[in-house]
């Protein structure tokens, strides 16, 4: 279960942070208030490739990052992939303007693979 996600220079948002309590959660609005640019950066977040890239000008990247609820029945995705375990995993993504991005899982440096394959263990998302 996703507890937050923050959002630095990524397309039109600079500096967002949301935290998400127990349950379903909807994100509704009107038309151009960003929610497709939200679930692009959790996609992103959670192992998308970068395709296009839109960042604020003159900044040098964007940061996206989760805190996840992880259940300890996942933990052995942790092992096999030799990344620490916590119940609260943070997750970061930074991508630079030329579309090269980095990934962690709990500050480790992973492939994006990994990532993909964490993404699908933790999250749905249905749009």
């Amino acid at each position: 279960m996703i507890k937050s996600l923050q959002i630095s220079n990524y397309a039109l948002l600079k500096n967002v942070s949301i935290d998400f309590t127990d349950g379903f959660t909807v994100v509704s609005g009107e038309t151009g208030a960003g929610k497709s640019i939200m679930l692009d950066a959790l996609s992103l977040l959670l192992g998308k490739r970068v395709e296009r890239f839109s960042t604020e000008e003159n900044t040098p990247k964007s940061i996206i990052e989760g805190i996840f609820k992880v259940d300890k029945s996942k933990q052995g995705f942790f092992i096999e992939n030799d990344l620490d375990f916590e119940e609260e995993t943070l997750v970061r993504r930074e991508i630079i303007s030329n579309g090269k991005s980095r990934a962690f899982i709990n500050d480790t440096p992973v492939l994006l693979n990994v990532l993909t394959a964490f993404g699908k263990l933790i999250i749905e998302i249905h749009a």
